[in-house]
């Protein structure tokens, strides 16, 4: 009877324990990772919002690493904002904790601003596909174990009284398919 219950007892612990990390990884407002069997795990910068990895390549060339991701609004269109800078922390590490940083963001229409942010308008129920690019990856790196990235979006028109919203993307384990 007392190992049942101790058996019970640590299965709860590392439930909740489970739980708290995923509660840690998802900051109010955002949506908590979702993975895939392979281990690749996502997480939206906002719960209307679907934000998803569709390719990973890296350039051996251009020591380079490009994340196409599809990016689709479930609100009314949106003004949205993804961070180039690094002193928003936006960023990708490797398993060795090396850090690498973004050289470009790019989506349809995208146009960079003086503030080194992307910013472009997200059409209601359209999935647009971007493209997020960081430099000096060498090949010997074969997965980025973290993708962080800060956002931010609000009503279509610049002038809109709407508050801005500010967020955080996140993307794990996400493996490079380099190019030959």
């Amino acid at each position: 009877m007392k190992k049942v219950i101790l058996l019970i007892v640590l299965s709860l612990s590392l439930t909740s324990c489970s739980l708290l990390n995923r509660l840690i990884d998802a900051p109010l407002g955002i949506p908590p990772y979702t993975c895939d069997d392979k281990g690749l795990c996502v997480q939206s910068f906002n719960k209307n919002f679907e934000f998803k990895v569709l390719d990973c390549i890296g350039d051996p060339v251009k020591q380079t690493v490009e994340i196409t991701v599809g990016l689709k609004n479930k609100m009314r269109n949106k003004l949205v904002s993804f961070s180039c800078n690094k002193s928003n922390y936006s960023y990708a590490y490797d398993e060795n904790k090396h850090i690498f940083e973004i050289k470009e963001i790019k989506f349809p229409n995208s146009q960079t601003s003086h503030t080194n942010y992307e910013k472009f308008y997200s059409p209601t129920g359209v999935m647009l596909k971007g493209k997020i690019v960081f430099r000096n990856v060498l090949p010997s790196v074969k997965k980025f174990k973290k993708v962080s990235g800060y956002v931010t979006f609000q009503n279509e028109h610049i002038n809109s009284l709407e508050e801005v919203k500010k967020s955080w993307y996140g993307i794990k384990n996400l493996n490079i398919n380099w190019r030959k």
